[in-house]
């Protein structure tokens, strides 16, 4: 029995076939084409949304940003893989026209608009709110823990394991209000020592630490510190009210948890950011929390009808 047949490379056609004829209706990138089309560019405050009179003429934000969103929603993050799927990817070529943008093209936009992607990322959670899939019925909050980018040099990796014994952490420290104070497991006070930003340091005396049977099960150092966040209150606060209805607890897993579970694995693939410092990491998961948010959205709607919505 033969096989299934394809063409012939060097079959020739009267009609050759067009980029939007092999571009479904309800494709993935005419959704991103119709929302980067409503956007404000210049309110988001992207770099050269308004093109100069003279000189070299530059790539349209809008362009980029759409290789972006794309990228970013098929766990493409570098410049260098978004430059080669502009030469080879048929879905991309319909996306922005046939651009072919060199890799520091690609990744100068996206070092030069941080503050541009946050701004992109909440236009859309608005706008996930006004078409009603947003109810902000309840809202909770988590943290999860992402790779930064940083070299061997600065990088520390703790393993607490390989202590012998297990140190005191600050739970075991009970907190004074009335003195603003902290008392160790032996007995002994920490007093505040500074204020930075609004958190608070506590520090023990030496001489109580030098004398104290439980040091090497605190601290390596002369003297133990604690520290105290500034909104520490109200994490107490809320901790007690989640003590008292656990079933919250199951609520905030099914609402947050899945969503980081995803960003970790389907948009960045277990791997770390690629834009350094805090900003950069802010740029970086904007540009995910969107992807991420645009294909809730494309599930729950369909294509056909989030674009309706946006139109």
């Amino acid at each position: 029995m033969a096989y299934i047949q394809g063409e012939s490379r060097s079959q020739t056609s009267l009609f050759p076939v067009s980029l939007e004829e092999l571009i479904p209706e309800d494709h993935l990138v005419r959704v991103i084409d119709l929302y980067v089309a409503k956007l404000d560019l210049v309110q988001l405050g992207f770099d050269k949304a308004l093109p100069k009179s003279t000189g070299r003429p530059s790539y349209d934000p809008a362009d980029q940003l759409k290789l972006y969103l794309y990228g970013y929603f098929q766990r493409i993050r570098s410049s260098r893989r978004l430059e080669a799927e502009c030469q080879r990817n048929i879905e991309v070529m319909w996306l922005i026209n046939r651009l072919k943008p060199d890799f520091k093209t690609i990744a100068d936009f996206r070092k030069n608009n941080k503050p541009a992607f946050v701004a992109t990322c909440r236009a859309f959670v608005r706008f996930c709110r006004t078409a009603g899939l947003i109810a902000g019925d309840l809202v909770a909050i988590d943290g999860s823990k992402f790779q930064a980018i940083a070299s061997s040099r600065r990088h520390m990796n703790l393993n607490p394991g390989s202590q012998e014994e297990p140190l005191f952490e600050r739970k075991d420290f009970a907190y004074d209000p009335q003195q603003d104070r902290y008392q160790c497991p032996a007995g002994k006070w920490l007093t505040l020592k500074q204020r930075n930003k609004g958190d608070r340091i506590y520090q023990a005396n030496v001489s109580d630490c030098a004398a104290c049977p439980l040091k090497s099960q605190c601290t390596g150092a002369q003297r133990r510190y604690v520290s105290r966040h500034a909104h520490e209150e109200a994490f107490e606060r809320m901790e007690q009210r989640m003590l008292a209805r656990p079933q919250m607890m199951a609520s905030r897993r099914s609402i947050v948890e899945h969503p980081f579970g995803n960003l970790k694995q389907w948009v960045f693939g277990n791997a770390r950011f690629l834009l350094r410092q805090l900003e950069g990491a802010r740029a970086e998961m904007a540009l995910a929390v969107n992807a991420y948010n645009l294909k809730r959205a494309i599930s729950l709607l369909g294509a056909r009808q989030l674009m309706t919505l946006m139109g």
